[in-house]
């Protein structure tokens, strides 16, 4: 019997293709005189890949990286209190820039709720860290829907570690069999979850993610089907 849904956050709950890095850049490249914003970019864009292959090896690593490897990368410094002050911009970005929800968001984390499931977050974050993304959560209504809420830069893991599920399903109170995970990312979501025993839906809602081999419980086109397919399902 299924008694809880945990979800992904960026391109499950919210739209990721609203991407705060040229911003970054530019708040960034303000604080290095005579670096053009175009070089900046390049270096913020070649951190990010790296940063995300650290995520695909299960390390959640904290927004200061991303911040150090582009200066890095720029051959660049900054003072300690400027480099503390760009830090706090570029993790707070999304308060001030926002990403849509999803359509149906917060109709279908209510319609779960409604069928006595437990609902918990799973996200992998970047330079967003989860003490923010609570507070966006709150600001667009959200965070009382969740019961557990689980980031990778608190944990120090992500979704390619097991302990990333299995924490939240110990805060929930559930065994893995009992829960179901929906994400749009075949290896951290979909293998993820199944490698903890758990089920897993894929949304391609916002990006088709899809390579061939995955094999998801469920396939979501729209978030906001889940409550319906899942009545479905479990009477299969």
């Amino acid at each position: 019997m299924l008694k809880a849904v945990t979800l992904d956050f960026w391109g499950t709950v919210v739209n990721d293709r609203h991407s705060a890095a040229p911003l970054r850049a530019s708040e960034l490249a303000e604080r290095l005189p005579g670096v053009p914003v175009a070089r900046v970019q390049a270096a913020y864009d070649a951190s990010w890949q790296r940063f995300v292959a650290a995520l695909g090896q299960g390390w959640g690593l904290p927004p200061a990286t991303m911040l150090s490897d582009t200066l890095d990368a720029l051959g660049a410094t900054l003072p300690p209190e400027t480099f503390a002050r760009v830090l706090r911009l570029w993790e707070t970005d999304h308060l001030r820039h926002p990403p849509p929800l999803v359509p149906g968001a917060r109709e279908t984390l209510r319609a779960l709720r409604a069928q006595g499931l437990l609902i918990g977050l799973i996200s992998d974050t970047g330079v967003t860290p989860g003490l923010v993304l609570r507070q966006f959560l709150s600001s667009v209504g959200l965070r009382p829907l969740f019961d557990w809420l689980t980031f990778s830069d608190e944990t120090g893991v992500s979704k390619a570690r097991p302990q990333a599920f299995l924490l939240t399903l110990r805060a929930l109170g559930v065994a893995p069999h009992e829960a179901l995970h929906v994400g749009d990312t075949p290896g951290a979501d979909i293998e993820g979850a199944h490698a903890v025993g758990m089920a897993a839906a894929l949304t391609i809602e916002v990006r088709d993610k899809r390579r061939g081999g995955e094999r998801p419980d469920l396939v979501l086109e729209r978030l906001a089907d889940l409550p319906a397919m899942l009545a479905g399902w479990q009477g299969r």
